[in-house]
Parts: structure tokens; C-alpha cells; sequence
């Protein structure tokens, strides 16, 4: 069995039983290589660079450049293929997820965990929304990318990306892939911009705002979002590569209202806030979002597996920043998650 490790800007490739290395280093070149296939060829390991253009090299591109998708990783023995990709992505959620440690129910994402490579020690490159999305995919720092701000607030309307070709989706449409919109993305004020070749859903999840029922509606929208998914998935008859990034809001706040089999008085509240009764309230609500999320993952990566194409398809979770509290989302501090308030870790 074969696993990668990052070392500094380093890749090492390590026998998981001996723990010694089998062929050194192989060296980043960071302003050009993002993608790898490994061939195992009696006992030694040849490392084939494939180009895709990245500025900076982060723990989550070398996820999807090794495609490291199996408990220890994954050998691809196939050459000259495009592998699809799933982003999967939401709001301001830090480590808050059952594979963390944080007590919640996400049994989807507890199997998905189970067979994909999980960052316990990776950082956003920012604490807001847009900056660390640019980030991610641009492969650019935010003030390297140019994406100082929220998208939707600032100078005309919005901070935005001075040359949105740097941006993931057009560099995947210049080397013919589908690229899919459904749900939310926060790098442009205008979608439009960033280009990608279809949206799924009409209703956005802007137009629910101002809405009575805004908290009823929201955690709906995004498990309607991922049939769509789910729909593009089973029903696609193209044969170019995809890249479907689906966007989920129900953990951004207002949250959704709390679901009744959530008791808040058995809640474990985060370090730093006051146990309080309107503060279990609150993490109760976002207790229903964490699961609405789990729920919407679930159903897009059974319609993977429905269509066939998981084993074509490097697929990555994640979200932008910590949580939105105090001491939290817009801070460059190393707070919670863990039920242990001395368990330091990195929202």
C-alpha cells in the first residue's frame, strides 16, 4: 500500500508498512505541476508529471492532483485520461463535521471520510468567504489572486478578481472540460464572470432573502440543489471530463430552524462562547445545518455511484473558514473543535 506525503514543498512517497521511503523526493515545481499518476512497477514507483498550471501548491490541490481517493491512496494505472471532478463546498463550517471529532450526526460524510484522505491539519489561506475561495482556486494567495474582499461588498459593487482566466473553471474550459455551476459561489458579485458552461438551478439562494420563512426555505434549497446534482449526474451523455462544483448555504447564518430530534441541552457549546440557553439554541440550529449538508452530500455521491463514474471522479468536501462566532470566522487564531475545551484545534 502506498500513501503521499506532503514534506514542505515536497512529495514523499512512502511505504505505509516499512515508513521508509522508496524513491526520495520528488520535487514541486510549484508555478507548474499539480498533477501526478503513480505506477507501480516492481516495487519501485515512476512518478509521471502531467501539466496543469497552478501558482502556488496547497494540501487540498494535492488531493485532487494524486487523487488520493481510498484509505491510503489510490495508484491511477491509466494514461492520458482527464478524471472528472466533484467540488463539493460550504459555508463557514471550520472543522464542525463528524470525521473531525465534532459531535454531530453526518453518516455520508463518515463514509466518504472512511475512503478518501482526510486534512487534519490543513489551513484556509484566509478567515472570510471570498478570499479563501479565490484562493483555493486560483492556487494563488488572496492578495497574490487579487481577491482582498467579500465579492458582494466593496468598491462597483464587489471585490472581484482582477484576471478571472486564472480562475480553475476557465483554465479547465481551455482543455475541454464541462464545467458545472449549482448552488452557491462567492469569488464573483456576477457568476458570469467567472464562466462556466452551465448553471443547474434557477432560484438562487439570494432570492430567498427578506423571506418570513427564509429559515424553513434554506435548508430546502440546498437539498433540492443536490437532485440536481444528482439529476446532472445520472442523466449526462457527454464524454468530456466534468468539473460540477456544488455550493451549499444552510451552514452560513440565519441557520435553518432547528429540527425537532435536536435537543440543545445535550449540545456541546464551543470554547470561548457562553453556555447559555439562547447560545444552545443556536448551535442546535447549526447542529440542523451540519446535517442538512451531510444529507445534501449523500444524495449527489449516490448518484455517482449510481452512474458509474466514481472511480473517474476526484471528488473534494470542504468549506471556506471557521465558524461564524466570536473569536472564530475573521481570525487568524488556532480555536476549537474539539468537545475537550484544552484541545486546541483549528476552526
Amino acid at each position: 500500500e502506498i500513501c503521499a506525503c506532503l514534506v514542505g514543498s515536497e512529495m514523499c512517497i512512502r511505504d505505509r508498512n516499512s515508513r521508509k521511503a522508496r524513491c526520495g523526493h520528488v520535487k514541486f515545481l510549484l508555478n507548474r505541476i499539480v498533477c501526478f499518476k503513480y505506477i507501480k512497477i516492481k516495487q519501485k514507483i515512476i512518478c509521471k508529471l502531467l501539466t496543469f498550471q497552478c501558482n502556488l501548491l496547497t494540501d487540498i490541490e494535492i488531493c485532487l492532483a494524486t487523487n488520493l481517493y481510498g484509505r491510503y491512496g489510490k495508484i491511477i494505472e491509466r494514461e492520458g485520461e482527464h478524471l472528472n471532478i466533484l467540488y463539493l463546498h460550504t459555508h463557514d463550517a471550520g472543522q464542525c463535521f463528524q470525521p473531525y471529532g465534532f459531535p454531530v450526526r453526518n453518516p455520508h460524510l463518515m463514509w466518504f471520510a472512511d475512503k478518501a484522505t482526510t486534512f487534519r491539519n490543513a489551513f484556509c489561506a484566509a478567515p472570510t468567504c471570498s478570499p479563501s475561495r479565490a484562493a483555493l482556486l486560483t492556487g494563488s494567495s488572496p492578495h497574490s489572486c487579487g481577491m482582498f474582499g467579500l465579492a458582494h461588498h466593496g468598491f462597483n459593487g464587489g471585490f472581484s478578481l482582477p484576471d478571472y482566466s486564472k480562475h480553475l473553471v476557465q483554465y479547465l474550459n481551455r482543455y475541454g472540460y464541462e464545467t458545472v455551476l449549482c448552488g452557491i459561489q462567492h469569488e464573483a458579485c456576477d457568476e458570469e464572470n467567472i464562466g462556466y458552461q452551465r448553471k443547474l438551478n434557477d432560484v438562487q439562494h439570494t432570492d430567498l432573502f427578506g423571506r418570513t420563512d427564509y429559515k424553513e426555505q434554506i435548508g430546502g434549497w440546498d437539498i433540492h440543489n443536490a437532485n440536481l446534482c444528482a439529476a446532472y449526474l445520472k442523466e449526462r451523455t457527454s464524454t468530456a471530463p466534468f468539473f460540477l462544483s456544488f455550493g451549499m448555504y444552510a451552514t452560513h447564518r440565519p441557520y435553518p430552524v432547528k429540527a425537532r430530534q435536536i435537543n440543545p441541552d445535550f449540545l456541546f457549546v464551543p470554547s470561548g462562547q457562553p453556555d447559555t440557553p439562547d447560545v444552545r439554541e443556536d448551535m442546535a440550529e447549526l447542529h440542523t445545518a451540519l446535517e442538512i449538508t451531510d444529507c445534501a452530500v449523500g444524495i449527489v455521491l449516490q448518484a455517482l455511484r449510481e452512474a458509474g463514474l466514481e472511480d473517474d471522479t476526484v471528488v473534494l468536501f470542504t468549506t471556506d473558514h471557521g465558524l461564524p462566532l466570536p473569536g472564530h470566522k475573521c481570525n487568524l487564531c488556532l480555536l476549537y473543535t474539539s468537545p475537550s475545551p484544552r484541545d486546541m484545534r483549528r476552526s
